[in-house]
């Protein structure tokens, strides 16, 4: 499979890590310990790719089959039983006077020099002559090993062809100027066939330049197509991309610009088109530019303060909101006969409830009912990732404030003061807030998630400098302008219609569908607005909605519950707190080598978002440093705080976070005084 490239794997010259690295890539082993960590395209033998890195594995299997270094196969058994005395499998950094040099052309001319740079391995990179290749020609023919053919490679400024004719001619073309030795190789084939033959075309660049000089871009448009298909190229984005960079390179900025403008006109679908875009407004200085295309694609320029003004003055009700009479959810004008309703909390943070008392609230004129856990239809169920949940505490609290009962009233001061008259007994069992001794005590929403990559505990012997330490990162409270909230009144067919200041309405529908026991299509969710969510109306806007449904449901009857503030921060989960603990191996020279870290995140009471939060942190845990040797442990931590959920950034800034200390106590054992050269030297970019 590797010689036929149906092994499913990639190209190590597309790896970041090559080409940052190249000049460490003198044997097969480097080349090896690259590919083992890159992912398989497809599953080995299900279909066929063109393969650098197959090539180089199947030199690995050589080494390994030979106890000798593929360098010394080729020599052994190779160049000198053929004679191919002018051969050789050299690193970029040995000399080879009479080694060819490339003759690069610009899009408009210009001439440049270039010397072999590609580190050899078993996919490319022997040099050789036309004499030497001819001698391994008749080896081959001789020997049957190889099926006539046409074999052609190459790198950039390099281009060669070794053809095999069944006609018994072989075509031996090495070129330093392009792809010239194809171009000559595809006429020598029409002249054995008595064709007429096509004379080696230049660069299709040149030909855009010249084009574009004389015609403009009209006629680079429309001759664009036929170019590339007559130099038996794929026709996409790529042709004017790399001839657009070229022009920014020779500083042609506004015809670059106009290039690249092409280029989303005819491949609107293509993301790289308005990236490069873009990035020529920047070098133009014009950034603040903004590209707008209408449904026909006409394109318009707009200086970015214009665009925001204009968005400003057409924006959904701007002006409503600058005069304060945009409505939200407690603005509704509600219906006559519509309740209110209010959460009692459990004024304690863990216990078994032992009882409730609701006779002396229940008796205050104007309430109209106090739900407990007893009057859920459905599920007392609202977990999302994990099921660990409830809506109403049944027989235990798990933080102070757990949602115990939900009064309703003919008015919110009504609710509210019938709530107070509530008396509860609960058994208190220990609290626990703090993630390590949830750990400790093996209080886990799941089990411990290890991300990791290279060899790390192997990596520490070749580390100069060893760091180790904590660090703590805390909580933070959302504030959205709108607290929690919803109203929910009964629809014909036996429906409930809820109107929810949520990010996720589809979560509110399966949370109230499951709480009433009955199918999500008999939920209807509006979302009027948010004022202000930054992830904590993700999935907690959900119980809210639920409890207003279940009380609209049961008493069927329009119910409103919003949230107060002070309750709202009380009831409602934050940015994830962590403990963390990480140990960093750098080298003499500030290289970072290996990197481990304990991730300890404060769930609160319940999964909630947490497993998909912490995951989250585990991706960036290197933040943007490339580190060869990496374990990161992420342990989400059960204790009795409300369950905390999405925030801004979804986990990442936790984990950059501790990279981040990581790096600035490195910087100061070091004696480094500005701990931002560790971050550039480092940096994968």
């Amino acid at each position: 499979m590797l010689l036929e490239m149906k092994a499913g794997l990639g190209d190590y010259l597309m790896d970041p890590d090559y080409n940052r690295n190249v000049q460490n890539f003198t044997n097969v082993d480097a080349y090896i310990n690259l590919i083992k960590n890159e992912p398989l395209l497809f599953e080995p033998g299900t279909s066929q790719q063109y393969s650098n890195s197959g090539y180089a594995v199947l030199g690995g299997v050589i080494e390994k089959a030979t106890g000798k270094s593929y360098a010394d196969n080729l020599k052994e058994r190779i160049f000198e039983p053929l004679g191919m005395k002018d051969s050789y499998f050299k690193q970029i950094s040995d000399k080879l006077n009479n080694a060819s040099v490339a003759t690069l052309i610009g899009f408009n001319g210009d001439k440049s020099e270039m010397r072999m740079l590609t580190s050899p391995s078993p996919a490319g990179g022997i040099y050789t002559t036309v004499e030497d290749l001819l001698k391994l020609d008749t080896y081959l023919k001789s020997s049957k090993l190889m099926d006539n053919g046409v074999r052609a490679g190459g790198t950039p400024g390099w281009n060669s062809v070794f053809a095999q004719y069944k006609s018994g001619y072989t075509l031996i073309v090495f070129s330093n100027f392009g792809r010239v030795a194809e171009q000559v190789e595809s006429g020598f084939r029409q002249i054995m066939k008595n064709e007429n033959y096509s004379e080696p075309e230049m660069p299709v660049k040149m030909k855009m330049y010249a084009i574009l000089k004389n015609d403009g871009i009209e006629g680079l448009e429309k001759n664009l197509k036929s170019l590339i298909e007559k130099n038996n190229d794929e026709y996409n984005d790529n042709h004017l991309n790399m001839f657009g960079y070229e022009l920014m390179q020779a500083n042609e900025l506004d015809m670059a610009i106009e290039v690249f403008k092409l280029n989303v006109k005819l491949f609107p679908d293509i993301a790289n088109t308005y990236d490069s875009l873009a990035e020529a407004y920047m070098n133009k200085g014009l950034n603040a530019v903004i590209v707008l295309a209408d449904a026909d694609d006409n394109q318009r320029e707009i200086p970015m303060s214009d665009y925001y003004v204009s968005y400003k003055k057409t924006a959904r009700n701007g002006d409503e909101y600058m005069k304060g009479e945009s409505q939200f959810i407690d603005d509704l004008n509600v219906p006559t006969g519509t309740l209110y309703a209010t959460v009692y909390g459990s004024p304690i943070a863990h216990g078994k409830i032992l009882s409730l008392d609701l006779s002396e609230a229940k008796a205050i004129k104007g309430v109209k009912d106090i739900i407990t856990y007893l009057d859920i239809p459905g599920e007392n169920q609202i977990g999302g990732i994990i099921q660990d949940e409830e809506l109403l505490a049944g027989h235990e609290v798990h933080f102070m404030q757990m949602p115990v009962a939900i009064v309703v009233a003919e008015s919110e001061f009504i609710a509210r003061e019938a709530s107070r008259k509530i008396k509860i007994e609960i058994e208190p069992y220990e609290v626990i807030i703090d993630p390590r001794e949830a750990f400790a005590k093996n209080k886990l929403i799941a089990p411990p998630r290890v991300f990791e990559g290279g060899n790390v505990e192997a990596a520490w012997e070749q580390c100069d400098v060893i760091i180790e330490g904590d660090c703590d990162s805390g909580g933070q409270e959302h504030l959205y302008l709108e607290t929690q909230g919803a109203f929910a009144y009964p629809v014909e067919g036996g429906s409930i219609r809820i109107v929810s200041s949520t990010q996720g309405p589809t979560a509110v529908q399966r949370v109230a569908a499951k709480v009433l026991g009955i199918p999500m299509n008999k939920i209807e969710v509006e979302v009027l607005r948010l004022g202000g969510g930054f992830g904590g109306k993700e999935d907690q806007a959900s119980p809210w909605a639920g409890m207003a449904a279940l009380a609209a449901f049961k008493l069927n009857k329009p119910v409103k519950l919003i949230l107060p503030r002070h309750d709202d921060m009380r009831m409602t989960g934050k940015r994830h707190p962590y403990s963390s603990d990480y140990k960093l191996g750098l080298k003499a020279d500030g290289t970072m080598l290996a990197y481990e870290a304990t991730f300890y995140q404060n769930a609160g009471a319940s999964a909630d978002l947490s497993p998909a939060v912490l995951d989250r942190t585990l991706f960036h845990a290197a933040n943007a440093y490339h580190i060869p040797n990496v374990k990161v442990t992420g342990i989400s931590c059960k204790t009795n705080l409300p369950s905390n959920t999405a925030f801004r950034g979804f986990g990442g800034p936790q984990g950059k976070f501790v990279i981040e200390a990581a790096i600035f106590k490195a910087a100061e054992v070091m004696g480094i005084t500005a701990e931002i050269r560790l971050r550039i030297k480092n940096t994968s970019s």
